[in-house]
């Protein structure tokens, strides 16, 4: 299920388990920024029974609402890093704790911008000291060249992407590709999405169970 903008005046009686009992998949695509709105409402219970909940044009000076916090662990958010912005949105949400993000923009943007912006990237996940990202999602694949630049611009580009493996390696973030949404109407729920948090889920209590058969041996 998917809401928009439009869809603004019904989301307060829509949102609620005894209406959509069997939803699992959510998208908010211009809605996140009314998710503050929605504190007192029976949206908030709703959101424990999802399997994954999408949030479009997260924005970080509107603050991500205490309720949603136990949720992080299966919502991803839309995260658009405007050049010309005053807030340093992967910042913000690096912080914050959100534990998958998608990348949105770079697909319209020069190349050189994309590798600077990669280099960016790399060192803010570096800089946190509690990182919760587990995945990232690109919107398009900011290392992939058209055969048109200098060799110089080449091996920047590289070097940028090769850095950023390593700290998704290091950090055990999984980062993949999806085309981006050509139209508005398009849905920005994922099935790649959906797939990785139940293996991130399954990944995990296989963890947990491994350490409690060996805790219980010792």
């Amino acid at each position: 299920m998917e809401l928009t903008r439009s869809d603004l005046q019904f989301a307060h009686s829509m949102l609620d388990l005894k209406v959509i009992p069997a939803l699992r998949r959510l998208g908010l695509v211009e809605l996140s920024f009314n998710l503050v709105s929605l504190s007192n409402s029976p949206f908030v219970e709703l959101i424990s029974q999802l399997d994954a909940l999408f949030l479009g044009d997260s924005i970080p000076h509107r603050p991500v609402p205490a309720y949603l916090v136990p949720a992080f662990d299966r919502t991803r958010f839309a995260c658009y890093n405007d050049q010309d912005a005053t807030d340093d949105v992967y910042s913000y949400f690096l912080r914050a704790g959100a534990q998958h993000i998608k990348l949105i923009g770079l697909v319209e943007r020069l190349e050189d911008l994309a590798t600077k912006e990669l280099s960016s990237l790399t060192s803010k996940i570096q800089a946190v000291t509690q990182l919760r990202l587990r995945s990232l999602c690109f919107e398009n694949r900011p290392w992939h060249t058209n055969g048109s630049r200098s060799l110089a611009r080449e091996e920047e580009q590289v070097g940028a992407v090769e850095a950023f493996k390593e700290v998704c390696r290091e950090k055990e973030i999984l980062f993949y590709h999806e085309n981006g949404r050509r139209f508005v109407f398009e849905p920005e729920i994922s099935e790649i999405f959906t797939g990785i948090v139940e293996g991130i889920r399954k990944k995990d209590q296989k963890e947990r169970d491994e350490l409690a058969a060996k805790n219980a041996n010792a």
